[in-house]
């Protein structure tokens, strides 16, 4: 059982008079959100009306469908990423699939689990583990469509998936990849928040990567200030009811930010955190050195 020795308003009082800093982790962009400032030129133009506004100078207002696409291209990124380290010393290539839409047919979410199930199907038959992530997308016209990266042992080809029947909803097309990551994170670049993404859409799916690598990519889309706690064997990972707790050792901690609700939006503002001490600094100094190894 998670150890919780107080709760919320109990440490909100506690710190109440106390000296405290804001490290950079305790910047927006340090926990990674996608932001806008509750400032006087904000008000001016009229991102931020005055009267939804957190009485907290500090608060950021979240753009939620920003961060939405900034974890999209995180996370595609960094899983292509270990996937090429898992390879190292393999003789593979990289093959990318894209699956497009006729336009009479209809999206469906589990459309693209079908067809990875028969891609996963074919490769185990041959002796092979399914390696991929994909990215759905949207045309101008707004018209969906996934470009799924595959990586494959040197000497198979990756069948025609319409002529397969593995994709019965439009065409494919199928090219290799040399540069994978370079690859994908075109693709993923591509989201500008203007397009209204459909409900129940996944934006985008990752299977394959070893259990290091899943444990490695989970740290990696910790926040920044999250991370500095520790390293990817401690499995810091969100608590039930809130704040954060270690699924190795038990321990939990409080968040770092406050989560606000006003006029329907929601606002992050940092937590006062106590000062640390000499020798906190220099523990935290030798974690980062360690840190930067697995980088």
């Amino acid at each position: 059982m998670l150890a919780r020795p107080f709760t919320f308003a109990e440490y909100e009082a506690s710190q109440a008079g106390r000296p405290s800093v804001l490290p950079a982790e305790l910047s927006a962009e340090g926990a990674g959100l996608v932001y806008i400032k509750t400032s006087q030129t904000a008000h001016s133009a009229g991102v931020v009306p005055a009267c939804i506004t957190p009485s907290r100078p500090d608060a950021f207002l979240i753009d939620q469908e920003a961060m939405r696409l900034k974890r999209l291209k995180k996370n595609v990124i960094t899983s292509a990423r270990y996937h090429c380290r898992d390879l190292q010393g393999q003789r593979f290539k990289a093959c990318m699939v894209t699956l497009t839409y006729r336009e009479d047919a209809d999206w469906d979410a589990k459309q693209i689990s079908r067809y990875l199930d028969c891609v996963k199907q074919w490769l185990k038959r041959r002796g092979h583990p399914c390696r991929y992530v994909w990215v759905y997308e949207l045309t101008k016209r707004g018209r969906p469509h996934y470009h799924v990266l595959f990586w494959l042992p040197k000497g198979l080809s990756m069948p025609k998936a319409d002529k397969r029947g593995w994709w019965r909803q439009g065409m494919t097309q199928t090219v290799w990849a040399r540069n994978a990551v370079g690859y994908l994170a075109k693709y993923a670049s591509k989201g500008n928040g203007e397009q209204v993404i459909p409900k129940g859409v996944r934006l985008y799916g990752i299977g394959g990567l070893s259990a290091t690598s899943r444990l490695n990519r989970a740290w990696w889309n910790l926040p920044t200030g999250v991370r500095a706690w520790g390293f990817p064997s401690d499995r810091w990972r969100r608590a039930p009811g809130g704040g954060w707790a270690s699924r190795s050792s038990g321990e939990w901690r409080p968040s770092q930010w406050s989560v606000l609700l006003v006029g329907g939006r929601v606002f992050a503002a940092p937590r006062p955190q106590p000062t640390p001490s000499p020798f906190d600094e220099l523990l935290q100094a030798l974690k980062s050195v360690l840190q930067r190894t697995l980088a």
